[in-house]
């Protein structure tokens, strides 16, 4: 009735002052968040015995809640139990969980005690154990209340219930680094890359790869919203503190349609640990999903191999400076492998990036000379995996040597498969796989299998790049023109790329289009001047004069020492026959990795009627199509 007092009017604020969010306070509709910042406020309280905020007067208390830190825990309160209290009072809602499950999740885990679990952190000896006070165990023992009552929230907020929904496919977003030291990403980046690494390998599970998920490096983007992009049923996300010799990674798994959560579970060791820690994290996300792993998969996470923590650290850093991609970097990532090998020769991962790193330069990057790159390659993959067969990116090293190198094309895919029986995630291994096939004349499969790579991860820079030339060799130039167009507007500086578009180009007569291109394959100093000489070549003498500036350009470009091969196609443009065979015996030579695509590639189509053409492919044991 109109006598009645009224409660609340329009535009008021409602709730504890202490326990109000610094979001509501400014106005924006409140929602499950704020009730984890006002579940922080009662943690904090109960750990402490005062209020995180304070205040005389409401603005006062208003103006504490909105702008002054969080008031430092004391040293006594446990890590597990500070680390959540910090969460929940983030001033950005988007920094909180997200959902009571997970703050449920990680109570359970605190309450369930990390120290009775394998692996987990031993305590200090009795007479060098801080004591606890009180009111910290008072804290500890209220936290099943607590997970019972988030378990009541959850049931109200519309949850789902028990019932384990169907993940056949996940992704690994980049764990977040919280040991307060920016030097660290390295080892949290290569944290991620592992756990990765480790789940790809069940081939029950398909895992976005490491370049799809580092595209959300920092995102604001929902879970769901990145689960649809990625095509993906469920998401890991945790983080990784690193403090000493002592790891800690924590993880949960999202159902992302439903943003249910499913498990969540920290997990600490000695660094040496680290690879038992890895492949125990993998196992618990298998077994939660409830994916039957195969007796090799169950025996490779069941392992418990030790790790020295300088070579590891050596080689995550050494991944970190080969994943930039550059020729300098590339060289950085060899230095410190070789440091990591000569701590620990048993360790097979430093001569696995050995082997990798080698590759690149030899014949994407093309600073190594054939003749000293692929003997590099060889031996390192082939000590790589007579310690650990298990390393898929050194069986694809060795394919590489045994394809590009040996011309033992049976070799070569049996190494590329092994390496896909592995890990089937591996985009990589499934590209080379592609271009080999089509490089021995069995196009439609090895382009079908570039397209399920693309479909893997289309945003690795190696794997997109392959695709491009695998649809030249192919002759499905739309296709490659396609690819290559995507591919720079990731990366519009990689020559590789320009390089496959330049091919295309050339293919069809397209001149003017092929020197754009090609100008952006010399380093940036010169690019203005190469692309004004070949322009004024083409004008003056048409496609003989391009061919004959090109000639000149590839010598000074030392191509005579790492590519002859290609001196060679431009030679047979020019018609001269002769010159374009002494080139192919010297390709021969100097083991010219760019030998593997005689049999389809374009620009060699003016030799394809000499006989000499043919007795060359007879000595790369490829049989001319009849």
């Amino acid at each position: 009735t109109p006598q009645q007092l009224k409660l609340t009017t329009e535009g008021m604020m409602v709730g504890t002052p202490f326990a109000i969010a610094p979001e509501v306070l400014r106005g924006a509709d409140g929602d499950e968040r704020g009730d984890l910042w006002a579940l922080g406020v009662l943690l904090y309280e109960m750990v402490t015995g005062v209020l995180p905020f304070q205040g005389h007067t409401p603005v006062e208390l208003g103006s504490s809640i909105l702008h002054d830190p969080l008031p430092a825990l004391p040293a006594r309160v446990p890590a597990g139990i500070r680390t959540i209290i910090q969460r929940c009072l983030a001033k950005e809602p988007g920094q909180r969980y997200q959902r009571a499950s997970e703050v449920r999740a990680a109570l359970e885990t605190v309450e369930s005690g990390e120290s009775s679990r394998p692996g987990a952190i031993e305590p200090s000896p009795r007479d060098a154990r801080p004591r606890v006070p009180r009111r910290v165990w008072q804290v500890a023992a209220g936290i099943g209340v607590l997970a019972l009552a988030l378990g009541a929230i959850m049931i109200a907020r519309g949850v789902p219930g028990m019932g384990t929904p169907r993940v056949r496919s996940l992704a690994v977003l980049p764990l977040e680094n919280l040991s307060g030291d920016p030097e660290q990403e390295y080892f949290v980046d290569g944290t991620t890359e592992a756990l990765i690494t480790q789940l790809a390998q069940i081939q029950a599970l398909r895992v976005a790869s490491r370049t799809s998920v580092m595209a959300y490096k920092g995102t604001r983007k929902s879970l769901p919203e990145i689960a649809r992009e990625l095509d993906v049923d469920a998401i890991v996300e945790g983080s990784v503190t690193r403090s000493g010799s002592r790891v800690r990674i924590t993880a949960q798994l999202i159902h992302a349609p439903s943003d249910r959560h499913l498990w969540a579970q920290s997990y600490e060791r000695e660094l040496s640990n680290v690879l038992a820690l890895q492949d125990e994290v993998t196992r618990d996300i298998a077994e939660r999903i409830r994916l039957q792993l195969t007796p090799e998969e169950r025996e490779r996470l069941d392992r418990r191999q030790l790790v020295n923590p300088a070579v590891y650290d050596l080689y995550l850093k050494g991944r970190h400076q080969q994943n930039q991609l550059n020729e300098a970097s590339v060289h950085k990532a060899i230095e410190l492998y070789r440091q990591a090998s000569e701590l620990d020769p048993k360790d097979a991962r430093p001569y696995s990036g050995l082997a990798d790193a080698y590759a690149v330069l030899t014949q994407i990057i093309g600073t190594v000379p054939p003749e000293e790159g692929w003997p590099k390659v060889r031996e390192y993959a082939r000590r790589a995996l007579a310690l650990d067969e298990s390393l898929a990116d050194a069986h694809v090293s060795m394919g590489a040597v045994l394809w590009l190198a040996d011309w033992d094309w049976d070799g070569a895919e049996r190494e590329f498969r092994r390496a896909l029986q592995l890990n089937p995630s591996y985009s990589l291994g499934r590209s080379v796989l592609g271009i080999l096939l089509i490089s021995v004349g069995r196009p439609e499969e090895g382009v079908g299998e570039l397209r399920r790579a693309l479909e893997q991860d289309s945003l690795s820079l190696f794997t997109s790049v392959n695709a491009e030339w695998g649809f030249y060799y192919a002759r499905h130039y739309d296709e490659a023109l396609r690819q290559g167009r995507r591919l720079l507007e990731i990366a519009p500086e990689f020559a590789a790329a320009h390089g496959a578009m330049r091919h295309v180009a050339l293919a069809r007569g397209q001149f003017a289009t092929a020197i754009g291109h090609e100008a952006q394959t010399f380093p940036p100093p010169m690019r203005a001047a190469a692309e004004t000489r070949l322009r004024a070549a083409f004008v003056a003498g048409g496609p003989r004069g391009y061919w004959e500036a090109e000639r000149e350009a590839s010598l000074a470009r030392g191509f005579d020492r790492y590519w002859p091969s290609w001196l060679a196609a431009v030679e047979g443009q020019l018609g001269n026959h002769d010159a374009a065979i002494q080139w192919l015996d010297r390709a021969l030579t100097v083991k010219d990795g760019n030998l593997a695509f005689l049999l389809v590639d374009a620009s060699m189509d003016p030799l394809r009627r000499d006989p000499r053409f043919a007795a060359v492919l007879s000595r790369l044991r490829l049989a001319p199509p009849s």
